[in-house]
Formats: structure tokens, C-alpha cells, sequence
């Protein structure tokens, strides 16, 4: 299949596209406790009250994946569900 930049442009923007961002803090954490993150699943009662805000002003982009589950149509009666996805790694 041929690159159509204009059709991967649009993939990537989809309402169904989802990303997994993965940033570095540029100074180091003085502690492992959990990092509250926006959008992210609650985390477990154990966990509870030890968040920590991030400062994503302050973090280089390390790597993304970004992926969309979809369905496509087949020779045959039914469609069938397919994911698409890309990863990339970012050498800082």
C-alpha cells in the first residue's frame, strides 16, 4: 500500500486514536512514590494519599504509542475487529 500523508494524518486524529505518553522528569525524584496522572486509572486503596503532581512543563517526551481499535470489512459475511497501532522511542 502506498503513504498517503494527508489519510495517515487523518488516522492519527481519529475521535478513536488513543496515546500512551511517556515522559521523563528532567530532574531526578527524590522519591518512588506513585505520580498522579491525569486520565489514568484510580489507583489502588494502598496507594491512596501518596500521589504526586507531575510537571509536564518540566519532562522531556521519552516515547508514545498510539493506537485504535477498529473493524474492517472482509470478503466473507462479518467484519472483523483489528487494532492498529505505532510506537516510537525518542533518543534524548
Amino acid at each position: 500500500m502506498e503513504y498517503d500523508e494527508p489519510s495517515k494524518r487523518e488516522e492519527l486524529f481519529d475521535p478513536l486514536a488513543r496515546f500512551l505518553v511517556l515522559l521523563r522528569p528532567t530532574a531526578p525524584s527524590p522519591s518512588t512514590d506513585t505520580v498522579a496522572m491525569p486520565g489514568a486509572l484510580p489507583h489502588s486503596s494502598r496507594n491512596k494519599g501518596k500521589e504526586k503532581e507531575i510537571d509536564f512543563d518540566d519532562a522531556r517526551l521519552q516515547g508514545f504509542a498510539s493506537f485504535r481499535f477498529d473493524t474492517e470489512e472482509t470478503l466473507g459475511s462479518s467484519d472483523v475487529e483489528v487494532i492498529y497501532w505505532c510506537a516510537v522511542e525518542i533518543d534524548n
